[in-house]
């Protein structure tokens, strides 16, 4: 290496990309092999800079900076986001990543949620919890975002305002082996159906302890139930005559 040059020109600070692109970004001694003037420590504090780690931006994206990242989504790949990254001043790599997968991806779904979608997204919660993007990988076109958002806003209001029994009746029905076997009523449980049927009971159970909370969480004044006055009084047997009936009446009051 000649004498150490800290500047870098615009030729050089994309021979950096490239080489961190192939190399990683923690192979700063061989990456530097591949500059004249620059030590490992140039190349490290030079791609911190590029890729804006610090960023804090929370501007709006403008449609310049989109219309830039999805030709280096091209170039690049949907990856390497601190390498995307370092061709937007201001971005990061996770804004850049947020970015194309919520929002400018071809392939996200911006139509309504189906039926079925829906019925999917009831079971990989109560499979998985609240992984959203494990439960992106069931449902194509949509992202962990877009399935939280609707989580919230639309399923869990209906399963607080849906009777249980309503719930329990959509439990997943067990497969029954065909006429052929011995035992036609034999049930089949797959490992991922045991798993559903426990995540649907988990789920239940979750809305049982929810309302009983809401219950036990209210104050009642049993002057504020509207009950019917009992009158102490004596009955009126007409069908008993008299000594019957004075007989009966001792054993009321």
């Amino acid at each position: 290496m000649t004498g150490r040059d800290t500047t870098w020109t615009a030729q050089e600070d994309q021979m950096l990309r490239d080489a961190v692109f192939k190399h990683g970004g923690k192979q700063w001694r061989g990456i530097a092999e591949k500059f004249a003037n620059k030590t490992p420590k140039d190349c490290q504090v030079r791609w911190h800079i590029l890729q804006n780690r610090n960023s804090s931006t929370k501007r709006p994206w403008s449609k310049e900076e989109d219309a830039h990242m999805v030709e280096l989504i091209r170039k690049y790949g949907a990856r390497k986001w601190a390498v995307i990254a370092s061709y937007l001043p201001g971005r990061n790599g996770k804004q850049c990543r947020e970015r194309w997968h919520n929002q400018l991806n071809p392939l996200i779904k911006r139509d309504a949620w189906s039926s079925d979608e829906e019925d999917t997204l009831l079971k990989m919660q109560a499979k998985y919890g609240n992984c959203w993007a494990r439960m992106a990988q069931c449902l194509p076109g949509r992202t962990d975002n877009a399935i939280k958002n609707h989580w919230y806003s639309s399923i869990q209001p209906k399963l607080k305002r849906a009777p249980i029994s309503r719930l329990k009746s959509s439990r997943p029905k067990p497969v029954l082996k065909n006429d052929s076997i011995d035992d036609p009523n034999e049930v089949i449980c797959p490992p991922d159906d045991l798993l559903l049927f426990d995540g649907y009971d988990v789920l239940l159970d979750s809305i049982n302890d929810w309302e009983t909370t809401q219950w036990n969480a209210q104050s009642w004044d049993p002057t504020d139930l509207d009950l019917p006055t009992l009158m102490k009084a004596e009955p009126v047997l007409p069908w008993l005559d008299p000594i019957e009936e004075t007989m009966l009446c001792e054993t009321f009051l």
